[in-house]
């Protein structure tokens, strides 16, 4: 029989990734399952660090419920797995069935029942937990082993994930829902268009009927349903005293039971004294009636012990707004987002710790001890639930480590007579800084939930765990304005490790007050850049507060900060403070479970002094799942794995060879009066007075769609074609008046010019018209040639190009990566600069004929594009219809300008970043390397 006490290999997820993406790759073409099978299950143990013989064997022998009949398991695990393997393409429902039965027989005795059931076809994996039923079966394809290791960390000792399941969630939604409606019932006639009202005490109130509804459903707080029955009894039918009689609930809850009267109503007496300040200020409570009682009667009847506090309180939060509560859904930061930010920061490194303690129990014991001295901040917590899933996640790990000692210790009973000395992770470790009361006090109580949801497990497990009320260890959520609190007064950092983390929040320059901005400004002193997004603000706090302290910081984060400009006054700080990346996600869609919520395109970064290596995430696109990148040295400020540089504006091109003028379009200015309406063209041209200064325009979306567009243009003033034209003098007079009431000056200014664009950019010979902004879903730039009679906006640029090299080195794929990288965002969309993108390329020294091999290359790339006769940019670089000779022009002057940086073969997109910020970092340390 083989030994589930073996040593394994203590592997970090990251080698177990590596190793994820050679079996895929190994295994990708297995369809038979005789010949392959007993092969595929070696190699998959071995990639979690596991001697399959040492665990687990093959064709284990047992009967079939169903038939009585005796078969062979095809993979048993005891105590942990069965596993049922088939050819390719087979039904694996049946295969899950197959497991059962077999557990079903009797021929498994109790000590080796499994918790999982794994059935596969090489294709796909189905994992169900057993001691989950209500969950839902984990499913995926084999080809993406690497980004679902953790669904087979059991294999290694570890514990699958633990998600909020759809069970759970739909209880937690539909709790919330209740809890709309006893909002609306007891103080939706307080809310105004402001949502005005106290919303401190409506706060207080709300999160106190929150506790009293889930303390009636958790086991071990106080009687069943002794709240409902409380109110049901003892408060009039018409509701006319629940108002009173609720408030000297609050007074007893907040009593010590010696102090309680003698005289107590029974109903009153069963309540425990629940101290921690929950129940001690006094709040104004709505006079009730009919309707409200019955409202809260209706919340009692839910089921509140099965909600997630991890969600629960992100929907409660809404209950402040009569918008929110009206379109309440399931608006909610899922969990998995939550851990892409704690995993990597502290999770993963706490896991790999305890895979490495397991063996022996006096690394346990040592390891246990350590986690009391920690701390866990979220500055910016709104209503907890990163703190929640973290100490969730805390609590699940500690509760693995005494389950493990007690193993080690041949223990088969509680070996605590009290458990409190035990647990050396503890809601007084957790603390919070939160600007709006709502949440704060949501913070608060959700955080004694997931205190006692984590105490019952441990009950269940180990027969015992610390009793909670009264409450003596509680988080602290402190109600301020994180910009202006002392964090190191408020949560000194002396003798813990601090952890810091969250999700600030987002506002671009447009989007700031006044008042944020000053905050902003004050956070970041004279390295203050308004450029940067409001969320920069914490991490240059988190920096300064945790400098000399020991500790790391890790923030979600518009994937603006990662992009352009910004990225120098960011991270140039953050370095010079002594910081490195510890771990990035590239970015990705930060989505809520809200059904009309819009994803916010987001990275994650956190930050460390050293250590570990460096963890990268990337997305094939936005909503994509995350795969690890292997083998990272560094990683730089704009989330690539390469030098740490900075690509700092420049005025003129880097490399020599791509000098020349390169400025926006014309900018109109005009209210949109100098141009035409479609059904005033025919017009326009009819007229032989203005057809001289009727142009075509084209803008960004022009110039890739090819829509008409037409426009007045008149550089010069032409005073007697203006009065002997009706239309223009029409137009000309509403610019006029536009400007005149113009909000800025020198648009105002230019009310005694209106027959011109505000801004005249227009080049007098043919020229190269680059879009501001290039979609993210295009593999190619969008640029094109206009003749000087198109009138090129200023949502694009504009350039000489006379011999084709600029078109040539733009519409290839290095320079679009060097874009992606480097350049700003508009959501996802490339946004292109000219000081920030065009003149920081590296493009390397090409010889003449280099060069004239480019130029061609790029001319073929226009052949093939004219053999398409009336197709826009748009259809020509659908990204999924390109036309094939267009696809292989652009190949041919890839291969061209990847083999000028130096590649044999296309590389893959972070090679690519890689060999531009080498090269950048030789270009500006060598300018001769950059000689045309």
């Amino acid at each position: 029989m083989p030994s589930t006490s073996s040593k394994p290999k203590p592997l970090s997820t990251t080698e177990m990734v590596r190793r994820a993406q050679r079996f895929v790759a190994a295994w990708r073409d297995a369809e038979r399952e005789n010949a392959d099978a007993q092969s595929w299950w070696n190699d998959l143990f071995d990639v979690f660090g596991v001697d399959r013989r040492s665990v687990a064997v093959f064709e284990r022998r047992a009967r079939r419920a169903s038939t009585g009949e005796v078969g062979r398991i095809d993979v048993f695990m005891p105590g942990v797995m069965i596993a049922e393997h088939k050819s390719r393409g087979r039904d694996l429902n049946a295969a899950g069935s197959q497991a059962e039965d077999y557990l079903a027989s009797g021929d498994i005795s109790a000590a080796e029942m499994p918790r999982y059931i794994v059935s596969t076809d090489f294709d796909r994996v189905v994992v169900t937990d057993l001691e989950s039923p209500a969950d839902e079966p984990v499913s995926f394809r084999v080809v993406d082993l690497a980004r679902n290791v953790r669904q087979f960390a059991f294999l290694s000792g570890y514990r699958a994930p633990r998600r909020v399941t759809e069970a759970q969630e739909a209880v937690t939604v539909k709790a919330a829902r209740a809890m709309g409606a006893l909002y609306d019932a007891l103080l939706g006639d307080l809310d105004a268009a402001a949502e005005g009202h106290d919303s401190h005490d409506a706060a207080i109130f709300m999160t106190r009927l929150l506790f009293l509804l889930y303390g009636d459903d958790a086991e071990g707080l106080w009687e069943d349903g002794a709240f409902e029955r409380f109110v049901r009894e003892s408060t009039a039918e018409d509701g006319s005293d629940a108002g009173a009689l609720i408030t000297q609930l609050f007074q007893v809850l907040d009593t010590p039971l010696p102090r309680r009267s003698a005289h107590l109503d029974d109903r009153l007496k069963v309540f425990p004294y629940v101290n921690g300040g929950l129940f001690r200020e006094r709040v104004d409570i709505p006079t009730f009636d009919r309707g409200m009682r019955d409202a809260l009667l209706a919340a009692c009847a839910e089921s509140w012990d099965g909600v997630s506090p991890a969600i629960f309180g992100a929907l409660f939060q809404g209950l402040s707004s009569r918008r929110a509560r009206h379109g309440l859904g399931e608006h909610y930061t899922t969990e998995g987002n939550i851990l892409k930010t704690l995993r990597p920061l502290l999770l993963d490194e706490m896991e790999e710790a305890l895979k490495a303690a397991w063996p022996s129990e006096q690394a346990l014991e040592r390891l246990h001890e350590s986690r009391g001295g920690i701390r866990y901040l979220d500055p910016a917590c709104g209503c907890g639930n990163f703190l929640i899933v973290a100490y969730r996640e805390m609590r699940d790990l500690e509760l693995r480590l005494l389950e493990r000692l007690r193993e080690l210790r041949g223990e088969t009973t509680s070996y605590m007579l009290d458990a409190t000395w035990t647990l050396r992770v503890t809601p007084d470790q957790f603390a919070g800084i939160e600007i709006n009361w709502w949440p704060a006090r949501i913070a608060e109580t959700a955080m004694f939930l997931v205190d006692h949801q984590a105490n019952r497990r441990m009950a269940e497990t180990l027969g015992h765990a610390p009793e909670r009320l009264p409450i003596t260890v509680a988080a602290s959520i402190v109600h301020a304005d994180a910009l202006t609190l002392d964090w190191a007064a408020t949560f000194p950092t002396e003798g813990v490790t601090t952890y810091v983390f969250g999700n600030p929040p987002f506002l671009g320059k447009a989007q700031r007050t006044g008042a944020q901005t000053d905050e902003m400004a004050a956070a970041w002193g004279a390295a203050y850049s308004g450029e940067m997004d409001f969320v920069t603000a914490w991490f240059i706090l988190a920096a300064r507060y945790l400098d000399g302290a020991e500790g790391r910081f890790a923030f979600v984060a518009t994937n603006s900060v990662a992009q352009g400009v910004v990225v120098p006054s960011l991270f140039g700080p953050l370095f010079g403070l002594g910081w490195r990346i510890r771990f990035a996600h590239r970015t990705f869609a930060w989505t809520t479970e809200a059904t009309d919520s819009a994803a916010v395109h987001c990275i994650v970064v956190g930050f460390d002094r050293g250590g570990a290596a460096p963890r990268l995430f990337e997305y094939a696109t936005p909503s994509a799942e995350p795969v690890e990148v292997p083998a990272v040295g560094s990683i730089n400020g704009y989330l690539v794995n390469g030098p740490v540089v900075f690509a700092s504006e420049r005025r003129t091109p880097l490399a020599p060879a791509l000098a020349s003028r390169i400025t926006f379009g014309s900018m109109a200015a005009d209210g949109g009066h100098l141009f035409l309406e479609l059904d005033e063209v025919a017009e326009a041209l009819a007229d032989e007075v203005a057809r001289p200064y009727i142009r075509r325009f084209v803008g960004a979306r022009e110039l890739i769609r090819v829509t008409e567009r037409w426009c007045i243009w008149m550089p010069e003033p032409d005073a007697r074609a203006i009065s002997a034209s009706p239309l223009l003098r029409r137009h000309v007079e509403a610019v006029r008046a536009w400007r005149s009431v113009a909000t800025d000056d020198n648009v105002r200014r230019d009310a005694g010019t209106p027959y011109r664009f505000h801004r005249v950019n227009q080049p007098e010979a043919p020229y190269l018209c680059i879009p501001r902004h290039f979609s993210e879903a295009r593999t190619y730039a969008t640029v094109a040639y206009l003749d000087p009679d198109v009138v090129a906006g200023d949502a694009t640029f504009v350039t000489p190009d006379p011999d084709g090299l600029r078109f040539a080195v733009i519409s290839s794929t290095m320079f679009l990566t060097w874009q992606l990288t480097v350049g700003g965002r508009l959501k996802s969309d490339y946004r292109f600069g000219s000081t920030s993108v065009w003149n920081t390329f590296p493009l390397p020294a090409l010889s003449d004929a280099e060069r004239g091999r480019v130029i061609e290359a790029g001319r073929r790339v226009l052949d093939a594009r004219a053999a398409h006769e009336g197709a826009s940019l748009a259809d020509l670089y659908s990204p999924l219809a390109m036309p094939t000779d267009l696809l292989a022009a652009h190949a041919e002057l890839d291969r061209l300008i990847d083999r000028a940086f130096g590649f044999a073969k296309p590389p893959v997109l972070e090679a690519r970043q890689e060999r531009l910020f080498t090269r950048y970092a030789e270009a500006t340390s060598a300018p001769e390397l950059t000689g045309a």
